[in-house]
């Protein structure tokens, strides 16, 4: 791309792209897109074009667009509202580590720190601004966590949104908590006596914290049915998949031996071992 960069633009280069490389349209099923305006808008966008053109030429084929998960996550920490915590304390840590010199300098008024610290009450150390970092510090160790174990090896959608979901059975746990005053699952606020009206403020943002990931992950949830079925398939509702999964998924819970297979081998390989020619359907899900 030289010049304009709309979604036709986008587009055309994307589609240019595919058949250049000789891939064949039937083969594309789904799409993780970064959330970028053009490539995800609200009326027309580069996934809606893509779709209508993989449709006009095979009306049936799924195709399952997604914005990209790990994207998503990192999005979901605007609904904690702690950006006039966090921005001074990143600002700091550039600062110094920009220069070797302010590095010296911090670690020795750290050690400072750490001889003056019996001199001060925990109600000294604990104003306004202080519980703010201490639960910001908190919350962002337990979304750490999250990042880590969606950053796998080649880890699979479905892995991934295993975690999310986790996570927000968590952060709903976090927000129930926080209103009785308990913190044990927290490094810093767990330790302290928190005031009730900085748990009530707390219990309130881990609440827009579960609230922004149950909104920024519909997508995936939507999909939820076609996860469990591709990780359970063995116990996976037969009325509640499609019909053209329907008939093969009996044959599949009826075969014992193949359950045993199924406990035995990775997900992606135990699907390999379904051909074209006896589970079609299967195979051709398992594949998106």
């Amino acid at each position: 791309m030289t010049n304009t960069t709309t979604i036709q633009d986008l587009y055309e280069c994307m589609v240019s792209a595919i058949e250049e490389s000789a891939l064949s349209w039937n083969r594309l099923t789904s799409i993780a897109t970064g959330g970028a305006r053009a490539l995800r808008g609200e009326n027309v966008d580069i996934v809606k074009l893509l779709e209508d053109k993989i449709r006009k030429d095979n009306p049936n084929q799924a195709f399952l667009p997604f914005h990209c998960i790990l994207h998503q996550e990192i999005l979901c920490k605007s609904g904690l509202n702690l950006k006039h915590v966090v921005d001074p304390v990143v600002s700091v840590v550039s600062t110094m580590r920009a220069r070797t010199l302010n590095h010296r300098k911090f670690k020795s008024l750290r050690r400072t720190w750490r001889l003056s610290m019996g001199k001060f009450s925990t109600t000294t150390m604990y104003n306004p601004q202080s519980w703010q970092s201490a639960e910001a510090t908190d919350v962002f160790e337990k979304l750490n966590e999250l990042n880590v174990k969606m950053q796998g090896k080649e880890p699979l959608a479905h892995e991934m949104y295993k975690h999310v979901k986790s996570f927000q059975a968590k952060s709903s746990l976090f927000s129930r908590q926080a209103s009785e005053s308990k913190f044990t699952h927290f490094s810093l606020l767990g330790k302290e006596k928190v005031p009730v009206n900085v748990c009530s403020k707390i219990k309130d943002q881990l609440k827009s914290l579960t609230e922004e990931f149950e909104r920024r992950f519909e997508d995936f949830r939507q999909n939820d049915l076609k996860f469990n079925l591709l990780t359970s398939p063995f116990s996976a509702d037969v009325d509640a998949a499609s019909d053209e999964l329907q008939l093969e998924l009996i044959d599949i819970q009826s075969d014992h031996s193949l359950k045993e297979t199924f406990h035995s081998l990775p997900l992606v390989e135990f699907y390999k071992l379904f051909s074209v020619k006896c589970s079609p359907f299967v195979r051709n899900f398992a594949a998106r």
